[in-house]
């Protein structure tokens, strides 16, 4: 049953990638609402595009995804301007999406210790407003989660260990066995971390896992595509995204630790060569709380690819010499990249980090 609760909280975060068009924007659609209304014969046209304007303001009653799909896809070959168009709203439904499903992750994360606020009757009775219902419904949901998944939270110095004795061991994939404790994602990529402890032991463990996601479904494990790699001309390209994980410092120099989730930018240059490809990068921009340092910057040293399988290069945070992963994906294997998953550890002067990350081109 926990296997199932996993793979339902994970499938929850998997983003699909957008049309390779740019979003329609709440403007562009209220002023095709204006062109129809009051129009003889544009009655249906502007309902159309007021479900539109719901679903890419996220609300209820909004057009379907599958059903903006459909109407790009009947454009393709006759109408292309409409084709072009209904692609903008399939981008602009599939960003309004990802928002609320990232919210949905970040309220999983959040303490459940706040009791949701009542309000007096006029009979002197008390009784929770509409808004503190549906409060008191989300910790409800978060803490069903939460104990499903029997996460509790580690002392710093047990994540400390659980970061001194990570391995990738070559793999991003998601943990079978353990609760997941963070997701995120960017674009076409999802990603995130995970913290287990050995109920005979004590002794915890961490891992990171990242996807990349096709237009209309996620790939599954082992189904990246790495897509063409090599390039006579040497080719460069530049992939940007995010990073999530666990980091634990040092907060006074005198062994007083703290530990937390981060996050971070990722920035990733690609240089495509006649036997494979060559990425590196750097991971910046850390926040967060006491746990991260300010100055922290973490440096993805040339990384050589050259099958679907990824390679692993030396990440440098200042202190001792650690690993990072690079993983291309592609919607076809004869495509450029579309981007990078990958995940890092990095020791710092006075820290240590672990992640994962997503980077679109």
């Amino acid at each position: 049953m926990r296997m199932a609760f996993i793979v339902a909280v994970i499938t929850l975060m998997l983003f699909t990638a957008g049309a390779n068009a740019d979003p329609i924007t709440e403007q562009e659609v209220q002023a095709m609402i204006d062109r129809h209304a009051n129009v003889t014969g544009k009655a249906g046209a502007e309902r159309r595009w007021r479900k539109v304007l719901l679903a890419i303001q996220g609300k209820p009653g909004g057009i379907s995804l599958k059903r903006a799909r459909a109407r790009a896809e009947k454009a393709r070959d006759k109408k292309p301007k409409w084709h072009k168009r209904w692609l903008r709203v399939v981008e602009a439904i599939e960003l309004a999406q990802q928002k609320e499903q990232t919210l949905h992750a970040e309220e999983e994360q959040q303490s459940l210790t706040t009791a949701p606020a009542t309000q007096a009757t006029g009979d002197g009775q008390e009784e929770e407003t509409e808004t503190e219902a549906q409060t008191q419904t989300v910790q409800q949901r978060q803490q069903a989660i939460l104990q499903a998944l029997k996460v509790p939270t580690p002392d710093p110095q047990a994540v400390q260990n659980a970061l001194n004795a990570h391995s990738f061991g070559g793999a991003l994939a998601r943990s079978s066995e353990s609760g997941m404790v963070s997701l995120a994602g960017h674009g076409g990529f999802g990603y995130g971390y995970w913290l287990s402890e050995n109920e005979d032991t004590g002794a915890w463990s961490v891992g990171v896992f990242a996807d990349g996601f096709t237009k209309t479904a996620p790939f599954g494990e082992g189904d990246h595509i790495a897509g063409s790699l090599t390039s006579d001309s040497n080719e460069t390209a530049t992939y940007s995204g995010k990073a999530t994980g666990l980091s634990v410092r040092d907060t006074n120099g005198n062994g007083a630790l703290a530990s937390g989730r981060f996050n971070a930018d990722v920035a990733i240059s690609a240089k495509f060569l006649p036997s494979g490809a060559e990425f590196s990068g750097t991971v910046n921009n850390f926040s967060g709380g006491n746990h991260v340092g300010s100055g922290w910057s973490v440096t993805l040293q040339g990384n050589t690819v050259s099958d679907t399988s990824g390679g692993v290069g030396v990440a440098d945070g200042g202190g001792a010499s650690s690993e990072w992963i690079a993983v291309p994906y592609s919607k076809a294997a004869d495509e450029r990249p579309f981007g990078i998953a990958g995940a890092f550890n990095a020791t710092f002067t006075d820290g240590q980090a672990l992640g994962a990350f997503g980077a679109s081109e």
